[in-house]
């Protein structure tokens, strides 16, 4: 029975990394048989026995096996983001707000932190904007998402936005709200945003 287990164990492990490694190279999950067809294949040359053919055999990876197992590292990194924000004394999170292919109108979300040896910046959700996207939404995404996933707002230092109305309007925009909550809260304009509104400004004055 302990054999059994850890065989499955390992079977399952191995399955994950190699999800692991298409995700992060952006490869289709229906690649992942001709991955394991190229271990078969090196296996049979390299080892002696068929032991660890077998093993790989065994290894699940179809499409919808490959989609089932990103969706498990994706819940798995997003706890242990959670986690370590929730362990940090203070953090900082970056909203950016886009629209996708379908005309939705999506807030990225991420997190910036001090993990007690390096700064770490992750991407931390994607909420939806179903509605509208006036502040009143956009607020409520994301104190929506962090009182789902027990942020402490207290805890955050900053806010950094692209600079939109709905972001920064001084009445109602979203750091505003955020400062009735968190009254020592600054914000900042994304330098990525700020680099590109000078590049417009250059292109115009040329013309």
């Amino acid at each position: 029975m302990t054999k059994a287990t850890t065989t499955q164990s390992n079977v399952t492990e191995a399955s994950l990394c190699t999800v692991w490694v298409l995700g992060r190279n952006k490869k289709s999950f229906t690649d992942a048989e001709v991955v394991k067809e190229c271990m078969m294949s090196a296996s049979s040359v390299l080892f002696s026995g068929k032991k660890c053919v077998e093993l790989i055999q065994q290894t699940l990876l179809s499409d919808s096996t490959a989609s089932r197992r990103a969706d498990d590292l994706l819940k798995m990194s997003n706890s242990q983001l959670l986690s370590d924000l929730k362990q940090d004394e203070l953090f900082t999170l970056v909203c950016d707000k886009s629209t996708d292919k379908t005309d939705m109108s999506q807030l990225c979300v991420f997190a910036r932190f001090f993990d007690g040896r390096n700064f770490v910046e992750e991407f931390m959700t994607l909420l939806p904007l179903a509605k509208q996207t006036h502040s009143e939404d956009v607020f409520s995404a994301l104190w929506e998402f962090m009182h789902a996933a027990g942020l402490d707002a207290t805890k955050m230092v900053s806010l950094i936005t692209d600079g939109a109305p709905a972001m920064t309007g001084k009445d109602r925009g979203l750091i505003t709200r955020m400062k009735a909550v968190q009254p020592k809260l600054v914000a900042y304009h994304c330098i990525i945003h700020q680099s590109s509104l000078c590049s417009k400004l250059c292109d115009n004055s040329r013309k």
